[in-house]
C-alpha cells in the first residue's frame, strides 16, 4: 500500500504535507470555514426546525409577543 504524502489538519481541515503536519500553523479564515462545514447540517436542521415552528400557532404567537416587545422598546 502507498504512503499517503498529505494529511488534512484536524483544527482547520487544509491539506498538509505529513512531514509539515507538527509544524503547520492554521489560517484563521479556513479554522472557521472548516467549523462552520462540519456544524452545516445542525444549522440547517435548525433553520428547518425553526420555520416549521414558526408557522405552528404557538410560533406565530411567539412573533406576535416578540414584535409587541420591540415597539414598546423603541
Amino acid at each position: 500500500m502507498f504512503d499517503l504524502l498529505w494529511q488534512p489538519c484536524p483544527d482547520c481541515g487544509a491539506s498538509v504535507p505529513r512531514d509539515e503536519l507538527d509544524g503547520h500553523v492554521c489560517d484563521e479564515g479556513q479554522r472557521i470555514r472548516y467549523e462552520l462545514f462540519k456544524i452545516r447540517l445542525e444549522v440547517d436542521r435548525f433553520d428547518r426546525e425553526l420555520t416549521g415552528w414558526l408557522a405552528t400557532p404557538d410560533g406565530r404567537f411567539a412573533v406576535f409577543c416578540a414584535e409587541r416587545e420591540r415597539r414598546r422598546a423603541a
